[in-house]
């Protein structure tokens, strides 16, 4: 009920664009009506949900990482985890020891420098709320076990994989390796 009171004179003092009522309003069902499945993934170990070239799509991923939008995170991980569970089943790990010791969830890092920026770390904004519908506890949620220990130049000032790929080389490292 706080949450709620709090919401509603955060919106009644600073107003929500009508775009951006439109996108907190779209269901999960809609969601996945309207935006386009990703396709042609090279990498058979990577699951992409959406194509992000959608303009949709973009939008709403740029409210959850510049805007740190619980409303629509929320939809995303609902999402999220059910792809991830048919993905998972689909590749017969419910016979696995993988799958009866738990399938590991570990957010991507953000520098300590980004994150007093943002004041919150999308990747575990959407982990958080996937560990929520996770009922079976078929996830283990691990958010401590990988840290960001270099500051990044952004992905989004690369122009290629490639510079992506040299950009967060040897950036991060796992703090528990026993856990992983």
């Amino acid at each position: 009920m706080k949450e709620f009171i709090k919401n509603l004179i955060f919106d009644f003092i600073f107003p929500k664009s009508v775009e951006l009522k439109k996108l907190e309003s779209l269901s999960v069902k809609e969601i996945l009506e309207q935006l386009p499945q990703a396709s042609h993934i090279k990498d058979s170990s990577v699951i992409a949900v959406f194509d992000y070239n959608h303009p949709t799509t973009k939008k709403l991923v740029w409210e959850i990482k510049y805007k740190g939008n619980e409303i629509i995170a929320d939809k995303l991980a609902q999402i999220i985890h059910d792809v991830l569970l048919q993905e998972l089943s689909d590749k017969t790990l419910f016979e696995s020891k993988m799958w009866r010791e738990g399938i590991l969830l570990i957010p991507i890092p953000t520098s300590d420098k980004k994150r007093r920026e943002r004041g919150w770390n999308q990747a575990e904004i959407l982990a958080e709320k996937i560990v929520k519908y996770d009922i079976s506890k078929i996830f283990t949620y691990l958010p401590k076990v990988l840290v960001k220990s270099i500051h990044t130049e952004s992905q989004t000032k690369t122009n290629s994989k490639k510079e992506r790929l040299e950009n967060i080389t040897d950036s991060m490292r796992v703090l528990h390796k026993e856990a992983v």
